[in-house]
C-alpha cells in the first residue's frame, strides 16, 4: 500500500526538496504552501498540491479532511513551514514574537492535533518536526527564533512518549547552516523593510533602538543569519534525513544533518557562564581588535575551554573536528571583519551593507 505524506512549507528550500525526494521514493505526496502558485511545478511532477496557511484552522481541517478522503490515511506529517525573526530582544515588538510562535510553534501544534486521531486509530504514523540547532542553543539576536524552536522540541519530546503506546513516532530534525531562501526572509526581519519592499506579510517588525548596532553589524559581517556560509549543507541533504526518519520502523529521536549541525548541538554542554563570556569576548574583539595573530592568542584559551567541557565520550576524531571548526570559524569571522573595514576605507563610502543571504539556522 502506498504511503502518504503531508508536507508544509513546500514553496522552496527544505520543503520543496523533501516533496521531490518523497515523490522519487514512490510516496503519495501532498505538498502545501500559503501561495499555490509557488508549488505548481511540484504538481506538474506528480505531487498533490494544496493551499495551506499553518495559522489558519480552517485551512488545516480542509487539507487533512481531503487527504483522509482521497488517500484513506496520513502516514507521515512533516512540519516544515517556518521563518526566522531575528534581532535583539528589546528591539522586537511583542506582536512579532507572537507571529513567530504562531507559525513556528502553534502551526505545528495545530497540524499534529489534526492528524493524531487518525494515526491513533490506525496505530501507525510518523510526525517529523523540522527544528534547528537553535532549538538546543540560543545566541544574541536569535532569542525569539531559538525560543520558538526550543518550544517545538519540548512539545515533540513530550508527545513522543505520550503516543508511544500507539506506535506513532515523533522525530526532530535539527539542521545547522542550510542553503535555502529562508535567510532572505530572516534578513528582511532585521533590515526593517517596509511593506512595499517586502513580500506578502513578511514585513519586518524590528524597532531598532540604536543600543545594539554592534550586534547588527556582527550579524552582517559574520553572515550568521543564513546559509551558503561555512559548513552549509544543501536542502536535499536535510530532506534525506526527513525521508529516512519517515521510512524507518525505528527512527532516531533527533537527526542533525551535516557536521556543523552535529557540532553545534554540543554547545549545550558548555557551562552558561563560559558561553556568556565567549559571546562578550567575541563582541569586544569585534569592536576593538583587528590583528589576526592577537585574535588567535586571545581566542585560544576560550577554544580550549569549550573543547574540554564537551562530552567526554566523544571520539578523538570528533574532538579534532570540533577544535578545528571553532578556531577556523572564529578567525574567519575576524578576517571578514577586517576585509569589510578595508573596503570601507578604500571606497570612503557611506553606504551600509544589508544582512547577507545565508541561513545559519535552518527552518
Amino acid at each position: 500500500m502506498q504511503q502518504t505524506v503531508l508536507i508544509t512549507g513546500c514553496s522552496s528550500g527544505i520543503g520543496r526538496a523533501a516533496a521531490n525526494m518523497f515523490l522519487e521514493a514512490d510516496w503519495r505526496v501532498y505538498a502545501t504552501a500559503r501561495n499555490p502558485t509557488d508549488i505548481e511545478t511540484l504538481g506538474d511532477r506528480g505531487c498533490q498540491i494544496a493551499t495551506l496557511d499553518v495559522t489558519d484552522d480552517d485551512d488545516i481541517d480542509r487539507v487533512v479532511d481531503r487527504i483522509e478522503e482521497e488517500a484513506g490515511s496520513i502516514s507521515c506529517l512533516v512540519n516544515n513551514a517556518g521563518f526566522g525573526q531575528f534581532g535583539p530582544i528589546e528591539d522586537i515588538p511583542t506582536s512579532q514574537v507572537h507571529r513567530q510562535f504562531d507559525v513556528n510553534v502553534y502551526g505545528p501544534h495545530r497540524l499534529m492535533r489534526a492528524v493524531l486521531p487518525q494515526m491513533r486509530e490506525s496505530e501507525s504514523g510518523t510526525i517529523v518536526n523540522v527544528s534547528s540547532v537553535a532549538g538546543q542553543i540560543s545566541f544574541p539576536t536569535g532569542g525569539v527564533y531559538a525560543g520558538s524552536k526550543a518550544a517545538l522540541e519540548a512539545m515533540s519530546d513530550a508527545l513522543r512518549n505520550e503516543i508511544a503506546p500507539y506506535d506513532i513516532d515523533v522525530v526532530i530534525i535539527e539542521p545547522g547552516p542550510v542553503e535555502t531562501e529562508f535567510a532572505d526572509r530572516a534578513a528582511r526581519e532585521i533590515q526593517n523593510e517596509t511593506a512595499e519592499d517586502a513580500t506578502d506579510d513578511d514585513t519586518a517588525g524590528i524597532n531598532r533602538s540604536g543600543a545594539y548596532e554592534s550586534l547588527y553589524e556582527l550579524l552582517t559581517d559574520t553572515k550568521i543569519v543564513g546559509g551558503g556560509g561555512v559548513g552549509a549543507v544543501s536542502a536535499e541533504r536535510v530532506a534525506e534525513d526527513i525521508l529516512d526518519a519517515a521510512s524507518s520502523t525505528s527512527p532516531q529521536a533527533r537527526y542533525q544533518p551535516g557536521t556543523t549541525a552535529r557540532i553545534g548541538v554540543l554547545a549545550r554542554f558548555v557551562p552558561s557562564a563560559w558561553r556568556d563570556a565567549l559571546y562578550q569576548k567575541l563582541r569586544s574583539l569585534w569592536v576593538h581588535i583587528y590583528d589576526i595573530q592577537s585574535i588567535r592568542i586571545v581566542s585560544l584559551p576560550i577554544i580550549v575551554s569549550m573543547r574540554l567541557t564537551l562530552n567526554p565520550n566523544l571520539k578523538n576524531t570528533d574532538r579534532g573536528t570540533i577544535w578545528s571548526t571553532f578556531e577556523f570559524l572564529f578567525v574567519w569571522s575576524i578576517e571578514q571583519r577586517q576585509s569589510h573595514h578595508k573596503k570601507l576605507i578604500e571606497t570612503s563610502s557611506d553606504n551600509t551593507e544589508g544582512i547577507p543571504s545565508t541561513n545559519f539556522l535552518g527552518k
